[in-house]
C-alpha cells in the first residue's frame, strides 16, 4: 500500500483546480489540461501516421489540406460521442449543452497542437509512460464522472438500476477509447 500512496496523493493533487481558471470561477484542474493535451497530441499523431500512409501509396496529389474545424470536431467527438449517446436515454441534457468551458479549453489546446510545430511519433518509448496518464483519466472518467450522472438521476429507476450504469459507461468509455483502438501501437 504504501507504494500506492505516492500515486494516490498524485491522483488526488491533479484534482485540484488550477489558478487561471479559479480566477474566472471555472473548475479545471491539471488532470483536465494534462488529458486534454494528451488526446489532442495522439489524434494529431495519428492524423500524420495516416498521411505518411496514405501519401505512400497513393502519392502526395491526392492530398487534402488540413482543417482545424475537422481536426477540433474530432477531438469533441472523441470526448463527448459517448455522453451525446448516453445522455438523452438518461433523461439529461449533455454537459457541453450546459458549459462551453471544457469544449472550449479542448478547442483552444487543439488549435495550440495544430500550431505547434512538431509532435513526437509514436512509439512505445512514449506510449508506455503516459498510459499511466490514461488511466489517470479513464479512471476519473469511470469513477467520477459517469456514476453520479446515473445514481442522481430524477428517475428511481435508473437512478438504482446497475444496467444503466454499466452502459453509460460503456457508452462514455466507448468514445473516449477510440484513440486505443485507432493507435498503432495499441494494434
Amino acid at each position: 500500500m504504501a507504494l500506492l500512496a505516492p500515486l494516490v496523493e498524485l491522483y488526488r493533487y491533479s484534482l485540484e483546480p488550477i489558478a487561471p481558471f479559479t480566477w474566472l470561477g471555472w473548475g479545471i484542474n491539471t488532470l483536465d489540461v494534462v488529458a486534454a493535451f494528451r488526446l489532442c497530441i495522439l489524434l494529431r499523431q495519428i492524423r500524420e501516421v495516416a498521411l505518411k500512409q496514405h501519401i505512400s501509396s497513393k502519392g502526395s496529389s491526392q492530398v487534402e489540406e488540413s482543417s482545424f474545424v475537422k481536426s477540433a470536431s474530432t477531438t469533441l467527438l472523441v470526448v463527448y460521442g459517448g455522453e451525446a449517446v448516453a445522455a438523452p436515454f438518461l433523461g439529461q441534457p449533455p454537459s457541453f449543452m450546459i458549459s462551453g468551458v471544457v469544449p472550449a479549453l479542448y478547442t483552444i489546446i487543439q488549435a495550440i497542437v495544430d500550431k505547434s510545430p512538431y509532435v513526437p511519433d509514436i512509439s512505445a518509448q512514449l506510449e508506455v509512460p503516459l498510459s499511466v496518464l490514461d488511466g489517470f483519466t479513464r479512471a476519473y472518467l469511470l469513477c467520477n464522472l459517469i456514476p453520479p450522472a446515473v445514481t442522481a438521476n430524477a428517475s428511481p429507476a435508473i437512478a438504482s438500476s446497475p444496467w444503466t450504469l454499466l452502459l453509460s459507461s460503456l457508452a462514455s468509455y466507448s468514445s473516449i477509447n477510440l484513440n486505443s483502438t485507432t493507435n498503432p501501437m495499441m494494434s
